[in-house]
C-alpha cells in the first residue's frame, strides 16, 4: 500500500476568456437660420459587435501545490463538466435623424427617427423603428414675462413617439 502523501494529487481549475468590442458612431449636424429661427439636423450611423469565449477546463495529477497555477504541469486536462466552451455574441446596427426648428427663441419644433436592428431583438423581431415628434414653448421669453423676478425660465414640452416594426 501506497503511503498517503503519494496518493495525493491536486487540481486547479482555470477559464480563458476572449473578449473583443468595437463600435462605430459616425454623426454629421447641418446649422442653418432661416427667417427668425435656427434649423439643426443631424443624421448618424451606429455599428457595434461583441464578442465573448469562455473556455473552462480542470487540470489534475499536480505533483505539488506549487504547480497549482499553471494547467500544463498538470497530468491530465479536461472540460469541466457541465460547463463547456461559451460563445455569445451582440450585433447592433442603427441609423438616426433628428431635425430641430427654434423660432423666436421661444418655439420648438423637433423629429426623430431612428431605425435600430439588434440580435437581442430575437430573430422575428430584429429590426425595429423609434420615431417622435416634439413641440415646446419658452413662455418666460413672452413680453409678457419678462418681469417676472421669482421666475427666470419656463418651458412648455409635449411628446409623441412611435414603435414600429
Amino acid at each position: 500500500m501506497l503511503p498517503l502523501w503519494e496518493l495525493r494529487q491536486g487540481q486547479s481549475n482555470f477559464t480563458t476568456n476572449n473578449n473583443t468590442y468595437w463600435s462605430i458612431e459616425p454623426q454629421a449636424t447641418y446649422n442653418r437660420d432661416i427667417a427668425k429661427g435656427r434649423l439643426t439636423a443631424t443624421v448618424g450611423y451606429s455599428v457595434q459587435k461583441q464578442t465573448e469565449e469562455a473556455l473552462p477546463l480542470q487540470a489534475s495529477g499536480y505533483t505539488s501545490d506549487a504547480l497549482l497555477s499553471s494547467p500544463t504541469a498538470g497530468t491530465a486536462i479536461k472540460a469541466i463538466p457541465g460547463y463547456g466552451y461559451s460563445l455569445t455574441l451582440y450585433k447592433f446596427t442603427g441609423v438616426y435623424g433628428r431635425v430641430n426648428y427654434i423660432w423666436d427663441n421661444k418655439y420648438l419644433l423637433d423629429l426623430t427617427g431612428r431605425n435600430d436592428g439588434s440580435t437581442k431583438f430575437g430573430r422575428d423581431n430584429r429590426f425595429h423603428f423609434f420615431g417622435a415628434v416634439g413641440a415646446g414653448w419658452i413662455f418666460t421669453e413672452e413680453k409678457f414675462m419678462k418681469n417676472l423676478r421669482w421666475l427666470t425660465y419656463g418651458k412648455l414640452e409635449g411628446q409623441l413617439w412611435r414603435d414600429r416594426e
